[in-house]
């Protein structure tokens, strides 16, 4: 009797650690399913498709001024394709490596409209939003051309460009 109530915890405990086993193997199959849904679910956040300007598309700033509190900024599309506008940013410290302080034409336009051919000057004022005093130490810029297919603009990241302003330009905006 005793053999057999030995016999049956050596089973039970055996049974036990096949259970522990078990559980882990369950666990880490329910992580590794997680993590599948989670990278599927954040891949439906890209574009399948990027719509990507032509590799010769290409801005150049042929003057920069400041007057008034406003930018004048004297842009030539010299690439090979007609561009249909630009985004222009400015950084307002020196230090600053990214620009964040987004110019304009016309408030609340998303992006300075400028359509140019190739060879085209175009000679735009720009300012900014808000109310306070800015100083700009250099500008970023960015053609934007129009998808043919939903008209939606395009970033032609490929043609960004940065220029630093030799003098700091103060841009007072007051409403």
């Amino acid at each position: 009797m005793l053999l057999k109530a030995d016999k049956g915890k050596q089973e039970i405990s055996d049974k036990r650690g096949v259970s522990e086993v078990i559980g882990y193997v369950l666990l880490i199959v329910m992580v590794i399913a997680l993590s599948f849904i989670v990278y599927k679910w954040m891949a439906s956040y890209i574009p399948k498709d990027y719509d990507k300007c032509a590799d010769d598309v290409s801005i150049f700033v042929k003057d920069k001024q400041c007057q008034l509190g406003k930018l004048l900024l004297i842009l030539e599309n010299n690439g090979l394709f007609n561009i249909d506008g630009y985004y222009a940013k400015a950084t307002t410290s020196q230090e600053q490596e990214v620009a964040t302080l987004s110019l304009f034409e016309n408030e609340g336009e998303e992006y300075v409209i400028s359509p140019l051919k190739p060879g085209e000057v175009s000679e735009k004022t720009l300012s900014v939003a808000g109310e306070g005093t800015y100083t700009i130490y250099s500008i970023e810029i960015m053609s934007v051309v129009l998808d043919e297919k939903t008209n939606e603009p395009l970033v032609c990241g490929n043609s960004k460009i940065k220029e630093k302003i030799q003098f700091p330009c103060e841009m007072v905006v007051q409403i």
